[in-house]
């Protein structure tokens, strides 16, 4: 029999790097930099491990057995998970009105949602009228619990909320968000009070024109443009669930949603207003979409275009998603193409404002060492500065390293998207919590595409259709 090693090292490198960064909130810390570090080898090693399918064994009476060591595996890591979540759903700037439960009440009802999924896959159930109620259950709970944490941290003082605001209410008025100044949070009274330092700048360091976009939508309706990352959150989540059903698992499909819904320190992402969940219902889509037939395949290629440009690590992502998806490069190449025309009218309106918020003011960044990344262990433990030449010589070493594999089953293609990532993350000067939400979402969806069907589903479709 053949033990599935790629899924349970993904899976592997997930739990690692969770639990590592739960107590110090994702910044620098041993017990953070050595668990990056373990979660970048895991799944280095996930890239690198040969595919193989397990096999299945036929009994003398004729009964159908599989080897499927992912189950009891990721039955351990998700229910450790979720039992430390409810400890971790502070939020930093409460103090708007509290009339709900507990916010740490949430990952307690997921739990109990998650272990009847462990049930309906350890069954071999199919989808039915209760797989569906659930689902609703687990979205209305998602959706409760997120309104709870925008109703209570209603102005956080930080400015990608307050830019992702302003930039969106400057397009609806037919203004460039780049040539445009925002509202700085920083140097007022309500940072003093929360004891934020950060000095005010009108024209921030912030993102190419794809998060603007979609942070619009809520603003039309003059509502908190973080809806836009909550909506995103839960397309990411069924994105997830309908790649499990694809391999005949949507049991366990449905409980790898709620586990990335209920993620540590995800509330406070969402109250951050970081915009990783965007680009997490961009790429869970895009690759879902991917393994679809005709026209969804040319808009998943869409979706992932707009993806790879809406942030500027989208480059280190761009090698592992093109080398795997080599098979699909006309769908990739469309996307790309659709992304340059997004962002062209933008370029058009003000190049050098721009270039000097999306680009330059990134660059002329110093290292932030209370960040998690290899520049700030050398400074942390001896005082040394790496140099910057040499950390990019060993990301592009190890991005190139796991961009070599053609991918057949186009979601698995998240595993190595998600290696890049934390890769980029820790050679490069930061490395924060809300690019390693992305580095998890992604290694979780991939570990969704790499699951394999229960034996009797297997032996129904037939073995040719999961090699």
């Amino acid at each position: 029999m053949t033990l599935p090693l790629r899924p349970i090292l993904t899976l592997s490198a997930t739990f690692v790097f969770v639990l590592s960064m739960v107590r110090n909130w994702g910044f620098f810390s041993p017990t953070a930099f050595l668990g990056a570090i373990g979660a970048l080898a895991l799944s280095w090693f996930a890239c690198q491990w040969p595919i193989s399918t397990p096999q299945i064994l036929t009994t003398r009476t004729g009964t159908r057995l599989a080897f499927d060591a992912v189950f009891p595996v990721f039955a351990f890591c998700s229910v450790t998970i979720l039992v430390v979540t409810p400890w971790s759903m502070d939020l930093m700037y409460a103090d708007g009105p509290n009339t709900g439960m507990p916010l740490g009440v949430y990952p307690v009802l997921a739990l109990v949602g998650l272990l009847v999924c462990l049930r309906g896959d350890w069954r071999q159930e199919n989808a039915s009228w209760g797989f569906g109620i659930l689902s609703l259950v687990i979205l209305l709970l998602t959706l409760t619990c997120r309104y709870e944490v925008l109703t209570r941290s209603p102005d956080p003082v930080i400015d990608v909320f307050s830019w992702l605001r302003d930039a969106a209410d400057h397009l609806l008025a037919g203004r460039s968000p780049y040539s445009q100044s925002i509202v700085s949070p920083y140097g007022t009274e309500r940072a003093a009070h929360f004891g934020v330092q950060e000095p005010p700048d009108p024209k921030p360091a912030a993102y190419p024109p794809v998060p603007v976009l979609l942070s619009a939508l809520p603003r039309v309706i003059r509502a908190d443009v973080r809806w836009a990352n909550v909506i995103a959150e839960l397309i990411a989540a069924v994105a997830i669930v309908q790649v499990g059903r694809r391999r005949n698992r949507p049991w366990l499909g449905l409980a790898i949603a709620i586990l990335f819904l209920n993620l540590p320190r995800s509330v406070w992402i969402i109250e951050q207003a970081w915009y990783e969940p965007m680009l997490a219902g961009l790429f869970g889509l895009g690759f879902w979409l991917l393994e679809l037939d005709g026209w969804r395949q040319k808009v998943g290629g869409i979706v992932i275009g707009l993806a790879l440009t809406a942030k500027q690590f989208g480059l280190p992502l761009l090698l592992p998603i093109a080398g795997g998806l080599r098979r699909r490069w006309r769908s990739l190449l469309l996307g790309l193409v659709v992304a340059a025309f997004v962002i062209l009218p933008f370029f058009v309106a003000g190049p050098n404002d721009l270039l000097d918020i999306v680009v330059r003011k990134h660059f002329a960044r110093t290292p932030q060492y209370h960040s998690v990344t290899l520049s700030s262990a050398m400074w942390n433990w001896f005082n040394l500065e790496l140099p910057r030449g040499l950390a990019w010589l060993a990301a592009i070493a190890v991005i190139l390293s796991v961009s070599w594999r053609r991918i057949e089953k186009s979601a698995e293609a998240a595993l190595p998207a998600g290696a890049a990532l934390l890769a980029f993350c820790l050679f490069h000067t930061q490395g924060f919590p809300n690019y390693f939400y992305l580095c998890n979402y992604l290694w979780l969806l991939g570990f969704t595409a790499m699951l394999e069907p229960h034996a009797s589903e297997r032996a129904s479709i037939g073995a040719r259709d999961f090699a």
